[in-house]
């Protein structure tokens, strides 16, 4: 006789893929071309992406996600270029409302934040200290294992060192942002 087919245990573990765009923050630096166009950065932008993974709880509508990603901002111009660039890592939980919607929040680490501009030649580099924000999303099912998320993040950035030299006291930089994403898992 042939064996019955099983189906298999569900799955409680996914890998996530993260991208999205961000807004916000105090302006770290203008840059104004000579065809007298401005484009500024500013903490809280521009590009993030991430990888890591989703664990849904089982029997429960609640799941924890983790990643670890890239965050930057740039201007780019024939002469030079600024960059403010920072290495998240998030820890978020989330309840299912619905199979449609989730909500959530929680713990952004970021690493390695700098800003540096290379103009004509020149450059300047600021470091800054790692730091804790906060993340506060929303997230709406668009297809099997794709979530369109809106995102509101909290977190200052405190300099270390301008150019090697550190800094002993300094103004810190909010990062307060709101962003758009979509967060794949498969």
């Amino acid at each position: 006789l042939p064996a019955a087919a099983q189906t298999p245990p569900p799955r409680n573990v996914y890998f996530a893929l993260f991208g999205g765009i961000t807004g916000g923050g105090d302006e770290l630096a203008r840059v104004r071309f000579s065809d007298g166009y401005t484009e500024s950065i500013d903490a809280g932008g521009l590009l993030h992406l991430a990888a890591g993974v989703v664990v849904m709880l089982p029997q429960t509508p609640i799941a924890v996600q983790a990643t670890v990603g890239w965050h930057s901002d740039s201007v780019n111009a024939s002469n030079g270029d600024i960059t403010f660039t920072r290495y998240p890592i998030e820890l978020l939980g989330f309840w299912h409302a619905t199979p449609y919607w989730r909500f959530g929040g929680g713990a952004r680490f970021v690493n390695g934040a700098e800003f540096e501009s290379d103009v004509n030649g020149f450059t300047d580099t600021v470091r800054y200290k790692d730091t804790v924000g906060l993340v506060l999303e929303t997230g709406f099912r668009v297809f099997p294992g794709g979530w369109l998320n809106l995102r509101y993040t909290d977190e200052d950035y405190e300099p270390e060192s301008i150019n090697g030299l550190n800094v002993v006291a300094g103004g810190k930089v909010s990062g307060r942002s709101f962003g758009l994403n979509l967060l794949w898992t498969f």
